[in-house]
């Protein structure tokens, strides 16, 4: 039978000149001793003696490429297997679709890699912090808990565990500002040009103890509890095969699929039996959170099925057609305001819908989570609140603190995504 290894995801983000491609791409080179596979990113398939031959930047560019040729596809993964896990590294700065595809799923944010630069003018430290701050409000509005950051060019301070030490507390004391507390969170010393820290302890860098960049990824996890809550399985796209039927096709992510299972797919609340699934052209006895598969039900016409629609256990805790719901709003920087009554598009694993802004509640501080305002009638840009949110066309959508991936969105107007979302609390509408 099939036997799956755990994916991890990573998620790259960096500020400008962080020297985030060399970083990575110089990380994966070393690699490619252990891994050969990873040759493929750097265009040749074999080791040159001389590492100062290699431009680093080559498989981060060729992503840059690729999304630049169609920025509407779903990220390229540069993956390798160690320490008997799959990782998947996604470069995602610079596509315009980032978040929706971090919230739709199409990029799952296992763990967040942050690439910054130890800066030795002081404009440039600040500008670097700005955004470094704006990416830690991202990675704790999409709900990730490991995060990685990666102080670079270590060199160009001589190695100075001082000037080290001043960025991991300012970064520390932003985190208790806004009350973001990591699972886990590693600060590694390292230079992207020299190699130090990436996969083997440096020596200029003795007085450094923690971990490596690849020691760090060891200790990360998929955090897969999610095995055990019951069955949510977002729906892609439907296909009807010949001799086998109607096959809905998309990711678990949460719960288990298994043949025989009786499905109802919400928001129209269908019901049917799932006959049997394979995954790769291997058979499984079941599928579990991040299997990418189809499964073929009968009696059902492909018609009936939208995508969207989420599949659920019948008879475990079952999806429900949401009729509105409370959530955490958090307004990007390059957004315009928020306002009472406003319609906006919501995107949330594979569908969009339209949605009203029925109230808003309170303000938030971001840094402080006190409340600002009560009952107030717009946010503007950088701003938190509490709000109801009514969907305008049938919509499954979760807690996250029950369903975590399917209880993030964004909100869009005039495609420019303006905030992201967690649900906290969901009326819904349950069917016999």
């Amino acid at each position: 039978m099939f036997k799956k290894k755990e994916i991890i995801n990573i998620i790259v983000l960096g500020s400008t000149n962080s020297g985030r491609s060399t970083t990575v791409g110089h990380f994966l080179y070393k690699l490619s001793k252990e891994c050969p596979q990873l040759l493929q990113y750097f265009n040749t398939t074999s080791q040159i003696t001389e590492e100062k031959d290699i431009d680093f930047t080559i498989p981060l560019k060729n992503l840059q490429f690729e999304l630049e040729r169609n920025s509407e596809q779903e990220e390229k993964h540069i993956c390798f297997e160690m320490n008997n896990h799959n990782y998947e590294i996604v470069d995602i700065i610079g596509h315009k679709n980032f978040v929706k595809n971090i919230i739709s799923g199409q990029s799952k944010a296992h763990v967040v890699l942050i690439v910054a630069a130890l800066q030795q003018e002081r404009d440039e430290y600040d500008f670097q912090f700005e955004q470094i701050k704006q990416q830690l409000i991202l990675a704790q509005s999409l709900g990730v808990k490991q995060i990685i950051v990666a102080l670079n060019k270590i060199e160009i301070v001589n190695f100075s565990e001082n000037e080290f030490t001043l960025m991991k507390n300012q970064i520390d004391n932003y985190l208790h500002e806004i009350k973001f507390n990591p699972e886990s969170i590693f600060y590694i010393p390292v230079s992207g040009v020299k190699g130090d820290n990436l996969v083997e302890k440096s020596e200029n860098i003795l007085w450094y103890e923690g971990q490596t960049l690849l020691q760090a990824l060891f200790f990360m996890n998929n955090i897969n509890d999610l095995k055990q809550k019951p069955l949510r399985m977002p729906i892609k796209d439907i296909y009807k095969i010949g001799g086998v039927g109607t096959v809905p096709v998309g990711r678990v992510e949460t719960g288990i699929l298994k043949p025989g299972m009786m499905i109802r797919f919400s928001p129209s609340g269908l019901l049917a039996e799932c006959s049997q699934f394979e995954m790769m052209h291997h058979p499984m006895e079941e599928a579990i959170p991040g299997d990418n598969m189809g499964f073929s039900i009968k009696g059902i016409e492909t018609s009936e099925i939208q995508t969207g629609n989420v599949a659920s256990d019948a008879e475990r805790d079952p999806a429900m057609k949401a009729i509105s719901f409370l959530a955490q709003i958090v307004l990007l920087e390059s957004s315009k305001q928020i306002e009472v009554g406003q319609i906006s598009q919501l995107f949330i694993h594979y569908t969009q819908v339209e949605c009203r802004i029925k109230r808003i509640i309170h303000k938030i501080d971001n840094r402080t989570g006190i409340i600002l305002e009560e009952n107030p009638i717009s946010v503007s840009k950088g701003g938190s609140a509490l709000a109801e949110i009514e969907p305008l066309q049938p919509l499954c959508i979760e807690e996250y603190s029950q369903y975590p991936p399917l209880g993030r969105f964004i909100l869009k107007d005039s495609d420019q995504t303006t905030a992201v979302g967690i649900v906290q609390k969901v009326e819904k509408q349950f069917i016999n």
